[in-house]
């Protein structure tokens, strides 16, 4: 969703997020097929299927042992991350992108707390993109990219950073946004991208459907949210419908919304977007109606992906 003007050039996360759910679907669509053949039956298009299975199982383990190493971060990977030795050659190195103690945000501090995790924008050689997006995010937990213990901790740090990420229109795209002289170096006066507008901050309701569908995935396929947390979860998820329920029919179902707060129809938004408009649904179902849909989005797990 977010712009190239914006940095987001190399490998940022809502890419490595989804090619990690199309490679397993892919996979496991390969396997059912070949499983519903006879098994004596060989040929050489079952070959190529048994190969290409294969491939794809490798290149899942591959990626998500990538992006748990180097994507995902927390108050402890953080102290390890500042103490490593940079400029360093060879193939054993510990800092394996060289990153430098400066790129390292003060932010982050208050941001994670002691609990909160996640997976960062991008990792690229002595640029790593700290920002918090909130779709890769949402996806990671979705695809079960990250473990149920990180998929807690980034719960945890979306309810510690609630009047940020959801404000008064559910929920930002990204955080935090480019200002003053990265606004101006990184993205060249993108009028379009001006600080807390459109993919620089803005606010986006088609978002809050991702992170309903992770919430529910993980109370349904994990140990689930300790009761005081899980209080604080429904009143959060509440609070937002009802915003929906009142503001976007009010607004004519804007695309965006600008600001610190997102109380301001974005500059340049366009109304009755049909992603805003399913986005509500999808909200009103998953809570309202039936959460147990939630399971429409479930993958198999990298241990069941085992050819027979």
């Amino acid at each position: 969703m977010i712009d190239r003007p914006m940095d987001v050039w190399g490998n940022p996360l809502e890419i490595q997020t989804l090619l990690y759910a199309s490679l397993s679907g892919a996979a496991s669509l390969i396997k059912m097929d070949l499983e519903q053949k006879d098994s004596t039956q060989s040929n050489d298009f079952t070959e190529i299927q048994r190969h290409q299975f294969n491939y794809a199982t490798a290149w899942l383990k591959r990626l998500r042992r990538y992006l748990l190493t180097h994507y995902w971060v927390n108050n402890q990977t953080i102290q390890v991350l500042r103490r490593r030795p940079t400029e360093e050659y060879g193939a054993s190195i510990a800092n394996e992108y060289n990153i430098q103690i400066e790129t390292i945000p003060h932010w982050l501090q208050d941001w994670l707390g002691d609990n909160g995790g996640y997976l960062i924008g991008n990792i690229r050689t002595g640029r790593p993109d700290f920002r918090f997006f909130t779709l890769g995010n949402c996806l990671g937990a979705i695809f079960d990219i990250i473990s149920p213990l990180q998929q807690r901790s980034l719960f945890a740090l979306f309810l510690r950073n609630r009047r940020s990420l959801f404000a008064q229109m559910p929920l930002r795209i990204c955080h935090p946004p480019l200002e003053s002289k990265d606004w101006r170096l990184i993205t060249g006066f993108d009028r379009k991208n001006l600080p807390w507008c459109y993919h620089n901050g803005g606010h986006w309701p088609c978002l809050l459907w991702f992170f309903v569908l992770a919430l529910l995935r993980y109370q349904n396929h994990c140990d689930g949210l300790s009761i005081n947390v899980s209080d604080s979860f429904e009143e959060l998820l509440e609070e937002s419908y009802q915003v929906f329920l009142v503001r976007l029919p009010q607004q004519q179902w804007a695309e965006y919304f600008d600001g610190p707060t997102g109380i301001w129809i974005g500059q340049q938004a366009r109304v009755y977007q049909a992603w805003t408009i399913a986005g509500f649904l999808l909200v009103h179902h998953l809570l309202k109606v039936n959460p147990s849909d939630s399971s429409i989005m479930d993958l198999p797990k990298l241990s069941a992906l085992k050819l027979n």
